[in-house]
């Protein structure tokens, strides 16, 4: 079956338990209260905003366009076994960000947890849908990044751009056409890490987040 809203949708809050079909807004999406989705497809073309949090449990697609924006003034998760296709932003108010599964960016995407906490975590691959064509920002405030699983490793993504963490740890391969720190955060690359810097990308000044607090331990920095 098939859940379409084609007009504004306002609501105290949206709950669904099951579903095997799609389910899609295609105007905007105001709650007071928690977005709750568990179903197969979850496609939003248009913003959502919402008063708490957003959850989303999809064992198929969930798809922003990139008018899909997300707002929330809590949590964002994603958390089913499907994948994501992401065009549209994400903002948290000082919250926590997560994606449990694979992230295809299908246009330039930014996420926030805002000024203050709020961590982000990918457990799985992020890749851009054209090679060097996508743009990935993050803005985590004093929260950390954790990237679980490559990064650009099959479609390579062009700008991915850090404006704020206190903490931004690779655990595999990533790759972008540029790759930039715009704060002091310290970066960690474990074991099976690699990090892929342009050698016309690396900025040795001093303040540099990059250059300043890099900690490759057991992984490897690879400049070309």
């Amino acid at each position: 079956a098939t859940l379409d809203t084609d007009d504004v949708f306002k609501a105290n809050s949206y709950t669904q338990s099951a579903g095997t079909g799609l389910t899609k807004f295609d105007d905007a999406v105001t709650l007071s209260g928690k977005m709750d989705f568990t179903g197969t497809n979850l496609t939003l073309n248009a913003a959502v905003n919402s008063g708490s949090t957003i959850e989303v449990t999809n064992s198929g697609t969930f798809t922003t366009a990139a008018a899909g924006d997300i707002t929330s003034t809590s949590t964002f998760t994603q958390n089913g076994s499907g994948a994501n296709s992401l065009a549209g932003n994400i903002t948290t108010t000082n919250s926590n960000i997560s994606f449990a599964k694979a992230i295809t960016l299908t246009g330039d995407v930014a996420m926030s947890t805002g000024a203050g906490a709020g961590n982000m975590t990918f457990t799985e691959t992020i890749d851009g849908t054209t090679a060097n064509t996508e743009d990935f920002t993050l803005t985590a405030g004093t929260g950390n990044i954790t990237f679980n699983a490559h990064i650009g490793n099959t479609k390579q993504l062009d700008d991915f751009t850090i404006e704020s963490a206190q903490n931004v740890t690779i655990n595999k391969i990533f790759k972008s056409d540029n790759f930039d720190m715009n704060n002091n955060a310290a970066v960690t690359i474990n074991a099976d890490g690699k990090l892929y810097i342009k050698a016309d990308d690396l900025d040795t000044t001093a303040g540099n987040a990059v250059a300043d607090n890099l900690d490759a331990g057991t992984g490897e920095v690879i400049i070309s």
